[in-house]
């Protein structure tokens, strides 16, 4: 190697370990022309990041997985529960952790037939889109709406700790 060449390297692993310094790489110089060894480190280190990265990606989606787990099995057990109320004619039990309740589910516009909707309840922007609001205004109202009904949701289940 020419001498210009080792000069032009030595630099470099200088530069490289003045940049990277509190990275936690060992950068030391153990000959005037490290470059090569210095780069390997720095290679090194980026495949872990890498691989850490990718781990980590791969946890996330493990772990949004189970969130969702979580979330149904949650759910499912809020069903039971309002099912023993209903069962049990409770609609509201004080508990040492929480008081539980059974509140009636909000009304909402359940569609029917979109299309026979009646056009001072559309909303025209660039898309045609149905103003359920006005929709679920005029139907409680007791006003009549061809193609759309109100439809209560299912009770839900309150919990409120003290």
């Amino acid at each position: 190697m020419n001498p210009a060449t080792l000069t032009a390297e030595a630099v470099a692993v200088r530069l490289l370990a003045s940049e990277l310094e509190g990275e936690d790489l060992d950068l030391s110089i153990e000959s005037e022309t490290a470059f090569k060894e210095c780069v390997a480190r720095v290679v090194d280190e980026i495949r872990e990041l890498e691989t850490m990265g990718r781990a980590i990606a791969d946890r996330q989606t493990e772990l949004a997985a189970r969130a969702e787990r979580y979330a149904a099995r949650e759910q499912r057990l809020r069903d039971v529960l309002v099912g023993a109320f209903a069962t049990a004619g409770v609609r509201k039990l004080p508990l040492v952790e929480a008081t539980v309740s059974l509140v009636d589910g909000q009304a909402v516009v359940k569609v029917i037939d979109e299309a026979a909707i009646p056009a001072e309840f559309w909303r025209e922007k660039t898309v045609r889109m149905l103003d359920r609001r006005a929709v679920a205004e005029a139907l409680k109202d007791r006003r009549a709406v061809p193609g759309a009904t109100l439809d209560n949701r299912p009770p839900k289940l309150q919990l409120r700790t003290r």
